[in-house]
């Protein structure tokens, strides 16, 4: 059966529009920040894509920082379990392509990630957890006690988890960085739930001093001061109302809640070996990205071989203009809250795109070789 030109640049218009339409979607540049103060309650709860930071880099001005040392109380309680991704619940930020250290949630377990190495090397992230600490609905007092030795890991004020190899902050170096709660620097790594205490603290606490922390909590619901020992910042979320949640260390860390789901970064074309996972999912994601350019490629070659484009001019054109579509959805993306700009979505829509060729020239050469011998 012939198709004319009329018909196939028909065609070709459909395949653009549900490329872009797939690509885009959703279109929202404008979120509302789910994230609230608990009006009858202490706390913020996170219900969809929700943010909050500091205004800057958090302030040490505390002479009794120890290099090398830190501590994170930390109550928090999920709304749900996370399977397919890694919902932030605490970040730092210091303007670095990649978080100085992550704290999320996969299914029921803790996840907490360190940077090692530079940014743009594979195996980035060190990673430790704790398993079955956040179980859907029930608030937890979590903490992560770590220095030279190694990493503690408590719940409830009981240690659960010893890492002897594993350090958060490498020796002499003070954590610094914009505070993240409820999701990453970029805004698409939202999580779900609620935090109702917070500190961090630039020393190794002890388990006696964790224990007692922990109790104060649980009798008093806060999280109180200790003379001579003042943390880097300490959330209480009392306020219940209002865009600013106070530092009760005194240290000016303020955190503020936006009005609109407003990232810190745009993060644009992640590099592949930042964005692989060894995942049915991410497979799957790269084999719709291949197969979605296919048509892409194949009619818009087609049509330009119709209208007598030489061979060489249409593998050209046909691939910049892939290049280009490709290009085009995923720097608009960076600016979608519920998307993400990957160079690997870029590569399987031109590889796509190449096939469509292919297979096109292919089915031309077919339908001449049958009909020469008709």
């Amino acid at each position: 059966m012939e198709i004319n030109r009329r018909h196939l640049g028909i065609i070709c218009l459909c395949i653009l529009g549900i490329i872009l339409i797939a690509g885009l979607w959703p279109r929202t540049f404008n979120n509302k920040n789910d994230a609230i103060l608990l009006p009858d309650a202490k706390g913020i709860r996170f219900s969809g894509r929700g943010i909050i930071y500091t205004r800057s880099s958090l302030k040490y001005p505390s002479p009794t920082s120890i290099p090398g040392a830190l501590t994170i109380e930390l109550a928090v309680q999920p709304n749900k379990e996370f399977g397919s991704s890694l919902p932030i619940i605490l970040a730092i930020n210091d303007e670095k392509p990649c978080e100085r250290l992550l704290i999320g949630q996969w299914k029921k377990h803790l996840i907490i990630r360190s940077r090692r190495t530079s940014c743009f090397q594979s195996g980035y992230y060190g990673e430790i957890d704790i398993e079955n600490a956040l179980p859907k609905g029930k608030e937890q007092f979590i903490t992560i006690a770590s220095g030279k030795d190694g990493t503690i890991l408590y719940v409830n004020g009981t240690s659960v988890k010893r890492y002897r190899n594993f350090s958060i902050l490498k020796p002499g170096e003070v954590l610094s960085g914009r505070l993240i709660l409820g999701n990453s620097s970029t805004g698409n790594h939202s999580w779900e739930g609620s935090i109702s205490a917070l500190a961090i603290h630039d020393r190794f606490l002890s388990s006696d001093e964790i224990l007692r922390h922990y109790e104060a909590w649980r009798d008093h619901g806060s999280l109180s001061l200790e003379e001579n020992k003042l943390p880097i910042s300490l959330y209480r979320f009392i306020e219940r109302t209002g865009s600013v949640i106070k530092d009760h260390s005194g240290q000016g860390n303020d955190l503020i809640i936006p009005e609109r789901l407003t990232p810190l970064r745009r993060e644009m074309l992640t590099p592949p070996w930042r964005d692989f996972q060894a995942t049915l999912r991410y497979a799957r994601d790269v084999a719709i990205n291949i197969l979605g350019f296919i048509p892409f490629g194949f009619y818009i070659t087609w049509y330009l071989s119709v209208k007598g484009v030489t061979r060489l001019s249409v593998v050209i054109m046909v691939l910049v203009l892939g290049i280009g579509t490709s290009l085009s959805i995923e720097i608009i993306q960076a600016y979608l809250p519920e998307r993400t700009s990957q160079m690997v979505d870029v590569i399987t829509n031109v590889s796509g795109t190449a096939i469509g060729i292919y297979l096109c020239y292919f089915y031309i050469l077919l339908r001449r070789t049958t009909y020469s011998k008709q």
